[in-house]
């Protein structure tokens, strides 16, 4: 695979429209589009960090379709992260999660939260 610095570029265009569209498709093909860049794309642990730590700050964003489809795109960053790499990252996501549902007024987020962080530990050996 060729690895091109331009396309960190576009994820980190398509992630702020993720979490700031007020488009509820363009945030899902954002969000779809940052899934298969984890997916497809070689990470090194550098990048996952920078778009963990993007994603933990924005759980506290003040438009809920916003703050929904940051919760959402963590659970599928949890879910498609290789072992070792969830693995590194596992402390910083949970401990985010964890602090956010004691804020959250709202139960659907509160129980997404709780989601994000039992899929973390349900893969973690």
């Amino acid at each position: 695979k060729i690895v091109r610095p331009e396309v960190y570029d576009i994820i980190d265009k398509i992630m702020e429209n993720l979490i700031t569209n007020y488009s509820i498709s363009i945030q899902k093909s954002c969000k779809n589009a940052f899934i298969n860049f984890l997916i497809h794309y070689p990470m090194s642990d550098k990048i996952i960090k920078k778009y963990a730590l993007l994603l933990t700050k924005n759980l506290d964003y003040n438009d809920d379709n916003g703050r929904v489809l940051v919760i959402e795109t963590l659970q599928r960053m949890c879910e498609v992260l290789p072992e070792d790499h969830l693995s590194r990252h596992a402390e910083l996501i949970i401990f985010s999660a964890l602090t956010r549902i004691t804020n959250e007024e709202i139960s659907n987020h509160r129980d997404m939260l709780r989601r994000v962080s039992s899929t973390i530990l349900g893969r973690l050996p």
